[in-house]
């Protein structure tokens, strides 16, 4: 549903489809992409060989409510990928916001989630029922099992395959030309925001962070201070000033100058792929401190593998993608803490580990890896029948209850990605606290947890359970990293 460019891409899930598809087109299978109609980006084109590219679908032009078009649009939607599917050997969902299920019921579907956030995303996971659903870390992949495993058990039909990164598109590089185009002077001091104009990719966060710099950096360092923002793509073809996305560039000018930093922001052009190093090499750092429930994370391990130091929020995948050890993170509204660490980049006195990052990206996430592991589900994907419900509406003493997924507890607090906040119940805080998870209803119940209390906080998502004899992953809070660490792996 977002649109594929010929030489721009539109965020991360989209250059991960491209990544895919130019390997497939390299290996002789024939990729025909489907994607949605803009007034900038409506004809055919051939991305690569064996890539041809058709921006057809008439959904919304710009994110998000890819669905609120006309409705004989979707029909034409409905019908012109119906005619795709009778010429072609697999049917591939890229981003699984398709919610037309009845379109390949008889062909071998794949289905890849990007996030697992957007309503669109969200609502079409929910009616998996197929052949193979691909998730992008171990985070959605929990997420996925954790929430379905009240009435689908999928665990069978879940793939993990992290994003993948060119170690050798993002490497150290000149910046000089990039940074003349910006008009930025040699005095001034770059910090990056390299994300879309979602407010909870952090914007706000990170002007109260440069803030808060006041008290690290002498005045006329601070003063130097410059956040560059990129304008969204999509401003090319809409002309919605009430929308979020068009409005927060006046907002957050309008809120740094309260904050006395009137000179603090920079807006610039998007920035294409094949440019996004020079970019990066032009920050001191990259800030990644929202609260959005990010899947995987690009830009900080993109950023770190230019050579400059990302801080990032422990939020979503990205408490678990890097490890901690070699990692600049923060508890999600630690400015402070965010803060002393920008101030330490800035003075050369906290180590960076980009190094240690590029080995450990070099090791577990190369894009290699990555195009292989979907040309592998795409090529091997056989239809089967689907899966059965299974309502588990009662519950018993052996049922396990964990902490969730989408739960951390942290210095902080007991963070909710889907709260985007932390979880003020103060007494589930003190359960999470004293209790060592996970543990069976019967145990709950043995420390004078009601039935009325657990069902609750399931119900709102503050603890998971897993119906006993289904599939029970232990958590990330169990797992911990991604990857278990060893001496070899960190320098």
């Amino acid at each position: 549903m977002g649109p594929i460019f010929p030489n721009e891409v539109h965020g991360g899930s989209q250059k991960t489809l491209q990544t895919v598809v130019t390997y497939l087109g390299s290996l002789g299978h024939l990729c025909t992409v489907y994607c949605t109609r803009r007034d900038d980006n409506c004809r055919e084109f051939n991305l690569t060989e064996n890539v041809l590219v058709k921006p057809i679908l008439r959904y919304k032009q710009t994110y998000p409510e890819p669905h609120y078009t006309a409705p004989y649009y979707l029909t034409d939607i409905i019908l012109s990928l119906q005619n795709a599917v009778r010429e072609s050997d697999i049917f591939y969902v890229h981003d699984g916001e398709l919610n037309f299920p009845f379109l390949y019921s008889d062909i071998p579907t794949v289905i890849a989630i990007q996030d697992f956030v957007y309503p669109d995303t969200l609502a079409s996971s929910f009616s998996f029922q197929r052949d193979r659903l691909i998730v992008t870390s171990e985070y959605v992949r929990d997420c996925v099992l954790q929430t379905f495993s009240q009435f689908r058990d999928v665990s069978d039909r879940v793939s993990v395959i992290p994003n993948g990164f060119n170690t050798k598109l993002f490497s150290k590089r000149e910046s000089t030309r990039l940074r003349q185009e910006l008009n930025l002077s040699e005095n001034d001091i770059p910090i990056l925001y390299p994300h879309r104009p979602d407010p909870r990719k952090g914007i706000y966060d990170a002007i109260q962070t440069i803030a808060r710099l006041k008290h690290y950096l002498p005045p006329n360092e601070f003063n130097r201070i410059r956040l560059l923002v990129p304008v969204w793509v999509d401003s090319n073809v809409t002309n919605n000033s009430d929308h979020i996305y068009q409005s927060i560039y006046g907002d957050v000018s309008k809120y740094a100058a309260e904050l006395n930093m009137p000179n603090l922001l920079i807006f610039h052009k998007w920035i294409p792929v094949a440019r996004m190093p020079e970019y990066y090499l032009l920050g001191k750092a990259t800030l990644c401190i929202g609260n959005f429930i990010e899947s995987f994370g690009n830009a900080s391990i993109e950023s770190e593998l230019c050579g400059t130091p990302a801080i990032i929020s422990r939020v979503g995948a990205q408490r678990y993608i890097l490890p901690e050890e070699i990692t600049h993170k923060i508890d999600y509204k630690d400015y402070e803490k965010a803060a002393q660490i920008l101030a330490g980049i800035l003075a050369n006195n906290i180590p960076l580990y980009t190094e240690e990052i590029r080995d450990y990206i070099t090791k577990y996430f190369d894009e290699q890896q990555m195009v292989q592991g979907y040309a592998h589900e795409l090529t091997n994907v056989n239809k089967l029948p689907s899966l059965p419900e299974k309502h588990h509406l009662n519950w018993s003493l052996d049922d396990q209850v964990v902490i969730p997924s989408w739960c951390s507890l942290t210095d902080s607090g007991y963070y909710n990605d889907y709260l985007y906040d932390y979880v003020k119940d103060t007494q589930l805080v003190k359960v999470v606290n004293e209790l060592s998870f996970p543990l069976s209803v019967g145990d709950l119940f043995q420390h004078g947890i009601t039935e009325e209390q657990a069902r609750g906080w399931v119900r709102e998502g503050l603890l998971a359970r897993y119906p006993s004899g289904e599939h029970n992953p232990t958590g990330r809070e169990a797992i911990g990293l991604n990857q278990e660490i060893d001496a070899g792996d960190v320098k």
